[in-house]
């Protein structure tokens, strides 16, 4: 195997991992419910609004870290990225009150929102389109994973300690992915886009990228 393909074999099983956390994250959070509702003194019920407000904001914030993807250095996007949702979730395990807990997964949100959309636009550049299929089937099937993962370190670690545990070892976790980030080696923009490697071969640079106007044109469909 070549050096270049051991760097993108690298690369994806970086991103794809990147992706399991992602929902490790969303996964960790409902178990603990119950155990997070008694010890702040609020309802069961508003832990649903805290979780629903945890998606929206990884959502739309996606489209934000998109946008940037289109403009920046995407690996440096992902270490910030990062670092924000390992904030949020290591300021969940401190949190000491219902507002505090709301402020935390909206940063968490916020910061989740780089892995769905800088992950995807980056897989799609490591690969020929002929092998995207099969890539972006372990991106979503790690996803899934990653899911069933969260909810059971939360009811785990939970048992072993309190709720705010799983948090507190999931923020040192990502902490320590981050490591892996700075050896992965940022793809050009197109290619493997049989069209563009062509021109990219001869030397010339793909230089198109995303405006504000088309983000606003998105939001408004």
């Amino acid at each position: 195997m070549s050096l270049q393909k051991v760097k993108t074999v690298y690369a994806i099983s970086v991103y794809v991992s990147l992706a399991a956390f992602d929902n490790i994250v969303i996964g960790l959070f409902p178990p603990l419910f119950s155990n997070i509702a008694k010890d702040l003194n609020v309802a069961i019920s508003a832990m649903g609004v805290v979780s629903a407000v945890n998606i929206l904001a990884t959502a739309f914030s996606s489209l934000f870290w998109g946008y940037l993807s289109g403009k920046f250095h995407r690996k440096r996007l992902v270490i910030v990225g990062t670092l924000i949702w390992v904030i949020g979730v290591y300021l969940t395990a401190l949190s000491s009150s219902y507002i505090h807990l709301m402020i935390c997964q909206i940063i968490t949100g916020i910061g989740l929102g780089c892995v769905a959309s800088i992950g995807f636009s980056a897989l799609t550049d490591y690969v020929p389109y002929h092998s995207r299929g099969m890539v972006l089937s372990l991106w979503g099937m790690s996803q899934g994973f990653g899911g069933i993962a969260g909810a059971l370190i939360a009811s785990i670690i939970s048992s072993l300690s309190n709720w705010r545990l799983p948090f507190e070892v999931l923020a040192i976790i990502g902490l320590l992915l981050i490591v892996f980030y700075f050896f992965v080696e940022e793809p050009r923009f197109g290619s493997m886009e049989p069209e563009l490697k062509k021109l990219m071969d001869r030397g010339m640079n793909y230089t198109y990228r995303i405006s504000l106007g088309q983000i606003m044109t998105m939001l408004s469909k």
